[in-house]
């Protein structure tokens, strides 16, 4: 299992300890990581400057607020050295954080982005996702995990959520694999139970399927060799026999976060791909589905490749360039 070396936190609050800044300083502790504090802040009230007041009250004003924020988080990071820990802290001037964060974790490669997630609504249990959740579910290439505002320190009950149908008769998909080192690192840091879950996407037969021996063979051989390589999976990581969980379910995402509800999950680690707009308008996203539902936390693993995926699309140079350490300053 490999170390923890890096955690990066999205810090949104200087004068609070939100949940995030709390799970993640629990969590560089126990690996004795470095800490990353990052905040990205903006005000569309100063950006109106540069059009109506000229570019140097904009630049002058800009910097003062920057350097406000600057302080505010450097004092945080402070009263954590002086705990023992080591600790980085950077504010970024940005419109769009979830570009800021794609670069940040695509240069210092930590081992979990942690962000806070909304109170829940008066009455509600699930807490509410914003549109930069959104965006970063989608972009970050690093394991993201989302808090909820009343979790616990570290979780208690984890449960990894996996497809064995991505896995070829005798080799895991990379995805599972990463699925699996990554909930175990967080299952042992945090002495934490662990369970596997899989929600097999079952279909009522519609009358063509009904009417047909093969199809209807077809669909019955699909989910034996799939549960086949469920059981595979959970011997190869050492899963105890109850600690498997195969949901036949009619939608894996609401199927899995009732499994979450009903066993009182804390952390549910599910993997997530890219999607482009149109695919998840035709097909959706199970891994944003559970992120939207779910009233635990949630943890998003990219497989190894997401990121040449993602340069298909981005172009990191400009974005390397956008966020450099002097441009940032300016």
């Amino acid at each position: 299992m490999s170390k923890i070396a890096r955690v990066l936190v999205i810090v949104e609050h200087v004068d609070v300890q939100t949940a995030a800044l709390r799970r993640a300083v629990q969590l560089a502790r126990r690996a004795g990581a470095q800490l990353y504090l990052l905040q990205c802040v903006f005000e569309p009230v100063v950006e109106v400057a540069r059009v109506n007041a000229g570019s140097e009250v904009y630049r002058l004003a800009r910097a003062q607020l920057v350097e406000r924020y600057r302080r505010a988080l450097d004092a945080q990071a402070a009263a954590l050295r002086e705990s023992g820990m080591v600790v980085e802290a950077e504010v970024l001037w940005t419109a769009e954080p979830h570009d800021a964060v794609l670069v940040r974790a695509l240069e210092l490669e930590p081992d979990f982005v942690i962000k806070d997630l909304r109170p829940a609504r008066r009455g509600a249990r699930r807490a509410p996702t914003s549109a930069l959740d959104g965006r970063l579910a989608r972009t970050c290439p690093v394991p993201l995990m989302f808090v909820r505002p009343d979790t616990p320190l570290l979780p208690r009950h984890i449960a990894l959520a996996v497809d064995p149908g991505l896995d070829a008769d005798d080799v895991t998909h990379p995805l599972n694999e990463a699925l699996a080192a990554t909930a175990l690192r967080v299952a042992t840091l945090a002495d934490a139970d662990l369970r596997l879950v899989h929600a097999f996407p079952f279909r009522r037969p519609v009358l063509a399927v009904r009417a047909s021996v093969d199809l209807r063979r077809l669909y019955n051989d699909v989910r034996a060799s799939t549960y086949d390589k469920f059981g595979r999976y959970a011997d190869a990581h050492a899963i105890p026999a109850d600690r498997r969980h195969w949901l036949d379910a009619g939608e894996p995402a609401p199927a899995i976060v009732q499994f979450a509800a009903a066993h009182e999950i804390d952390l549910l680690v599910i993997g997530s791909t890219y999607h482009s707009i149109l695919s998840r308008l035709l097909l959706g996203s199970v891994s944003e589905a559970v992120l939207a539902r779910a009233a635990c936390d949630v943890l998003l693993v990219k497989p190894a490749d997401f990121t040449a995926q993602l340069q298909r699309h981005y172009d990191f140079a400009a974005l390397r360039e956008r966020y450099a350490p002097a441009q940032a300053a300016a």
